[in-house]
């Protein structure tokens, strides 16, 4: 984190691209911006608060970036890529991704966390308006997530009845 410039593509509005499909990079790899700040903070404390300032604007456009390509019927960013790629697949030789585990919602369950997680640095920055605004939209967001992708059926998650596979890429 502290190698990234302000000039850094995420620290600007995270304009990277797919060159073989012309698609924004995986959420799931940039979501590392500010999940690292926040863990760091976490266990650094105070000493990391001039860090986290010099920053905060980027990880506030990242989230713009997220939340303007979020699904507009639930706000959950959807992109998917990567999804649950590290799961135990035996009939692949474990490689590949997980057939149980959809990846929108992997990438949404990113989202979810990145929004809480900016709360927490609002917080950690003394920023009460927008600590109080990300609180409140990661809560709306876990929501969704949850009202989207939990299966009283399957009693959980992943796996997750057919209807979980079929959710609509933006």
């Amino acid at each position: 984190l502290c190698s990234l410039s302000y000039t850094h593509p995420l620290a600007r509005a995270y304009t990277h691209t797919n060159t073989n499909t012309g698609e924004p990079g995986c959420p799931i790899w940039s979501v590392a911006y500010i999940v690292i700040a926040r863990n760091l903070y976490v266990s650094r404390g105070d000493d990391v608060v001039s860090i986290l300032r010099k920053h905060y604007e980027g990880f506030e456009n990242l989230m713009g970036w997220y939340d303007r390509h979020a699904d507009t019927s639930d706000g959950l960013l959807k992109l998917s890529c990567y999804g649950d790629w590290m799961s135990f697949n035996p009939t692949s030789n474990n490689g590949g991704a997980s057939p149980f585990t959809p990846p929108p919602l992997v990438t949404a369950f990113f989202h979810v966390l990145a929004k809480k997680y900016l709360g927490e640095i609002a917080h950690a920055l003394g920023n009460t308006t927008r600590a109080d605004f990300w609180a409140k939209n990661a809560s709306r967001a876990s929501d969704s997530w949850h009202k989207l992708y939990y299966s009283p059926s399957a009693g959980g998650y992943a796996p997750c009845e057919q209807n979980c596979f079929n959710t609509s890429r933006n």
